[in-house]
């Protein structure tokens, strides 16, 4: 008599799980923590003080917070797909205006969108 033992498959939701982390991880290291290494390079190129470059960052914190109540409503309202959808469009806008930085305005408006759109 042979017996067949059938694999197991894994949960669904164990892969959103799972997929979730790895966003957030990446998110967590890049975009939060990572900015502290290209500090030094920001501050040697454009001659801004670390304070001038640090508000972008305190910025960028502040813009989350308080957008989250927000969005949690836009999650509501719209649905999570539509708002990831115009969360990375509107990061992607976010980091092109970051890379055509010449001005302290224009790095401060790029953080602005940066923290849009994580926060979407």
């Amino acid at each position: 008599m042979i017996i067949s033992k059938k694999h197991p498959r894994v949960f669904y939701g164990w892969w959103v799980v799972g997929s979730c982390f790895l966003v957030a991880l990446y998110v967590g290291g890049v975009i939060f923590y990572g900015f502290t290494a290209i500090f030094e390079p920001i501050a040697d190129e454009f001659g801004w003080s670390y304070t001038q470059i640090s508000l972008a960052a305190s910025l960028r914190g502040l813009e989350v917070g308080l957008l989250s109540p927000f969005i949690g409503i836009l999650v509501d309202r719209w649905g999570p797909r539509k708002l990831i959808f115009g969360g990375a469009i509107i990061l992607g806008s976010g980091f092109i205006l970051l890379s055509r930085t010449g001005s302290l305005g224009i790095f401060y408006g790029a953080f602005i969108l940066i923290a849009i759109g994580v926060s979407a």
